[in-house]
């Protein structure tokens, strides 16, 4: 008796349970290739019963970040004609989404429901999904962790003033140190004109001052080096393309920012000359008529920081060495460095 209670008790739990189940919708794998020309992004309806009809199929999405299905793109997946359960959406401008970008998605389905009334709208959403173009996740741990590989033993030197102060163009801060990035030295790739950024090769160079940092940072007109030196950080550049990421190996598109055009003054600082914009980051900004004494000017560039991790192979990456060494200096202003608007 206790044993044909139980089998209908859990019958009616899982009767219940099926009847409550509407229909859903998953989002595939993408796949794509860099360079591809198409870059479809793809779902599948699961429906049960044919009190159920599809309405439309939607899919929201993003690159580098998620911003909320409201400004995120939004567009109509279209059925495919061999199945009637699998829909699709073509990227229209897939040479916008280039190898290393995150690409956030995620699925909506609108039906109708006869149980719940003719005309009755309901919706089906699917969870938030991501992925990387081209590279995964341990690809990216990977490509950072051999930029560190090639690049930290080949520059841990202490006397950079001397061994990397006659490189054209000249240490772009002179030997003024700023907190949280030390003093700035040329590396072997042109900085200012950018040549093709490569992991594993810098075009900038950061130091911490251990000689005398207060010093070495702590007056514009101090142009002194304080050896020696510890190497903290270095820079990838590349020349700036608005809303465009530079894609280098599987180095992360969404850690790349924005070093504000301007002039490297004579006595290490700079001077940032923006263009006027509606939104930050929307244009290049080009050389103004009244040049000030200066080392030399460069437009707005692309810019990728990277910090060694103490005792570790996985280096952080952002405008600011993480540790926040050194600890005194020089402080840049806000603008010099950032972030920009990207659209999704």
């Amino acid at each position: 008796m206790y044993h044909s209670h139980l089998r209908f008790f859990l019958f009616a739990v899982i009767t219940l349970t099926l009847a409550g189940c509407g229909p859903s919708i998953v989002g595939l794998a993408p796949a794509w290739n860099g360079a591809a020309t198409e870059k479809p992004l793809e779902a599948r309806v699961i429906i049960d019963s044919s009190d159920y009809e599809v309405v439309r199929v939607v899919v929201h999405y993003s690159r580098h970040n998620w911003p909320g299905v409201v400004p995120a793109r939004s567009a109509v997946a279209a059925p495919d004609p061999g199945n009637p359960t699998l829909f699709r959406h073509q990227i229209s401008d897939p040479e916008n989404f280039r190898r290393t970008y995150r690409v956030f998605f995620q699925w909506e389905l609108q039906y109708t429901d006869a149980g719940g009334g003719p005309g009755v709208l309901r919706t089906a959403t699917g969870p938030l999904q991501s992925f990387r173009i081209g590279c995964t996740e341990a690809g990216v741990s990977a490509a950072l962790a051999r930029d560190q590989a090639l690049i930290a033993p080949a520059f841990r030197i202490a006397n950079p003033h001397i061994q990397l102060s006659a490189s054209i163009p000249p240490p772009p801060h002179g030997f003024v140190s700023f907190i949280g990035m030390g003093e700035t030295y040329v590396g072997p790739l042109n900085p200012v004109t950018p040549d093709p950024a490569v992991v594993g090769l810098p075009h900038l160079l950061f130091y911490a001052p251990l000689g005398n940092e207060a010093t070495a940072g702590g007056n514009l007109d101090v142009l002194v080096p304080a050896p020696p030196y510890q190497l903290i950080g270095w820079a990838h550049v590349a020349t700036y393309v608005p809303d465009l990421p530079p894609s280098v190996g599987c180095l992360p598109a969404e850690s790349w920012f924005v070093h504000e055009a301007g002039f490297h003054l004579l006595n290490g600082g700079f001077a940032a000359t923006p263009p006027v914009e509606a939104v930050l980051g929307a244009g290049v900004a080009t050389a103004p008529d009244n040049p000030v004494a200066n080392v030399f000017w460069h437009p707005r560039l692309w810019d990728f920081h990277v910090w060694p991790v103490p005792g570790g192979t996985q280096p952080a990456t952002g405008i600011l060495n993480p540790s926040g060494q050194p600890a005194t200096g020089q402080s840049f202003l806000p603008g010099d460095f950032f972030f920009p608007t990207l659209t999704p």
